[in-house]
């Protein structure tokens, strides 16, 4: 069977065609699709711009799994310091280049999110903005502040733990990574360690409720 791929840009399936190839993976198939290779049987083929565009395939790797738990550690780390524990990660071409968790409390800034800041530093191990090949890692599901610096810094894949339903902009309340009006889109996985993900979270805000 053919292997949807895409080098240069992403190609649009319907539904039919979504189904089809679903159900023509076997469990030792390898599917490649943009900066992404997963491993089947997808767990579930997600769709965006009312179900004509899928750019988020469920499917882990063990580098996922790997690189997830360095953003865990990140994520704890903030709860130390009495942050919401979220942390990212940022890997190119599997070297980590780029790590950090929330410091928006030390720091006193309203944009110090995980995700800007693991995004500002792999941008200077780059030597550039642009962060093609890159994919980042985050714990929670990002909000529409970092949803745009996603699409602003050029990140290839967005693969992130829990979702946030109150104010996540990767699916939850919206999906601005994958806005067909604008000229970059952001392949997503999510779901990965989600359990082990929200559990920090709800360990955190259990202990300030006490």
């Amino acid at each position: 069977m053919p292997l949807p791929t895409s080098p240069g840009r992403k190609r649009h399936f319907d539904r039919k065609h979504c189904a089809r190839i679903e159900a023509r993976l076997s469990s030792s198939a390898i599917l490649v699709f943009d900066s992404f290779c997963l491993r089947s049987p997808l767990h579930r083929l997600r769709s965006a711009a009312r179900g004509t565009t899928v750019l988020a395939w469920v499917g882990f790797m063990e580098d996922d799994q790997q690189w997830m738990e360095v953003a865990l550690q990140e994520a704890r780390r903030a709860a130390t310091l009495g942050e919401v524990p979220v942390g990212a990660v940022v890997v190119r071409n599997g070297e980590l280049i780029a790590q950090a968790s929330n410091r928006r409390e030390t720091e006193g800034n309203p944009v110090a999110h995980a995700e800007v800041l693991a995004i500002q530093a792999a941008a200077v191990a780059v030597e550039g903005w642009r962060l093609i090949d890159c994919t980042l890692y985050v714990t929670l599901e990002p909000c529409a502040m970092c949803a745009g610096a996603l699409v602003n810094s050029r990140v290839s894949g967005l693969v992130f733990g829990a979702r946030d339903p109150k104010a996540g902009f990767c699916g939850s309340l919206g999906n601005l990574v994958q806005d067909h009006r604008l000229n970059h889109r952001v392949d997503i996985r999510e779901g990965v360690l989600e359990d082990v993900c929200s559990q920090v979270l709800k360990s955190f805000f259990s202990r300030l409720r006490r």
